[in-house]
């Protein structure tokens, strides 16, 4: 075929030159057919022709460490990196951070701990802890701002209260922070009103206590027994002394630290009966003995203690305990 072998090599150059090998390869078996063809021409001359005009294969240069080609490889494969699809583990969502829980004791003195940990309250002014303490009576309940005012500030005017009301707010929020809460969604705000938010699976004492003297009356209710001891028992260890000491004899504290020590005697007083009724006398003695410290002036716990006593063949012991019994019947009479 006339010219077709200057045309297979002009081709391959082309190929050549625009990086295209498959088209070069395709020059290459274009000149094997004219070589076959024409019994004059060497087809090793016009292979090994077209074969150099073939794009040679790059070798790959090892760059040396510390060269700048080294540096732009390595920002290519961070940049390729962070382009590349995050796998499934990235993907997944970050699990929810455990909320800090909190525990308040109001009993024999006013503490918090946040996570296990107990809180330093040093840093709070007398009047912002007495806020905190406060509020810690009514957890999860709207306190009026004008009922603070009148508890921390009493006969202020009201526009001098509340600011200063709005100083140990902010207190307590900072003091709620530094150990790891979110202070004003712990002690929120509702119009005129504040509230101890505390989080979930937090516990403050007071309202333990009640909930489990309320279970323990129903179980005596239902003549569960067992349950009953179980439950004024637990209820017991919980009152490790008198409503927030510390405040002295605030007079909006008065009614509720008198309310809780009854109950308390009274919880004494029904553990002492129930112990005895289920045969374990040693328990039976000590509650009688703690509701008659709680309530002197009550009759159901003096005369559980003289029962125990001759219970336990102890005559000389509930003699006492009647003379007693008698002695502050009769102080209660001279009042």
């Amino acid at each position: 075929m006339p010219g077709a072998q200057e045309f297979s090599a002009r081709v391959a150059a082309a190929a050549r030159t625009v990086d295209l090998p498959a088209a070069a390869n395709l020059a290459c078996s274009a000149m094997q057919e004219v070589t076959a063809d024409d019994p004059e021409h060497d087809g090793r001359v016009g292979l090994a022709g077209i074969s150099a005009l073939l794009p040679r294969p790059r070798r790959a240069t090892i760059p040396a460490q510390g060269t700048r080609s080294d540096m732009t490889r390595a920002d290519a494969d961070a940049d390729a990196d962070a382009d590349a699809e995050p796998s499934t583990a990235d993907r997944r969502p970050a699990a929810p951070t455990a909320p800090r829980v909190v525990q308040v004791s109001c009993f024999g003195g006013f503490r918090i701990q946040i996570a296990g940990e107990q809180v330093d309250l040093g840093s709070l002014r007398p009047r912002a802890r007495a806020l905190l303490r406060l509020l810690a009576l009514n957890p999860e309940h709207d306190v009026h701002r004008e009922r603070l005012v009148d508890a921390l500030w009493p006969g202020v005017d009201l526009s001098v209260g509340t600011r200063r009301l709005q100083v140990a707010v902010s207190s307590v929020r900072q003091l709620l922070e530094q150990n790891g809460l979110p202070g004003p969604d712990v002690l929120t705000r509702h119009g005129d009103a504040y509230r101890l938010a505390l989080p979930e699976g937090s516990t403050v004492d007071i309202r333990s206590f009640e909930s489990t003297l309320r279970e323990a009356a129903s179980c005596a209710a239902r003549g569960d027994t067992e349950g009953s001891a179980r439950n004024r028992a637990a209820g017991l260890a919980l009152y490790t002394g008198e409503l927030l000491p510390e405040d002295g004899p605030a007079e909006y504290l008065v009614d509720d630290r008198d309310r809780f020590r009854l109950d308390a005697a009274s919880a004494a007083a029904g553990l002492a009966r129930d112990t005895l009724e289920l045969g374990r006398p040693r328990e039976a003695l000590d509650a009688a003995r703690r509701s008659v410290q709680l309530d002197r002036y009550q009759d159901l716990a003096w005369e559980l203690l003289v029962q125990v006593h001759v219970a336990s063949g102890d005559s000389s012991a509930a003699a006492r305990a009647r003379h007693e019994h008698a002695r502050v019947r009769a102080e209660l009479d001279a009042v």
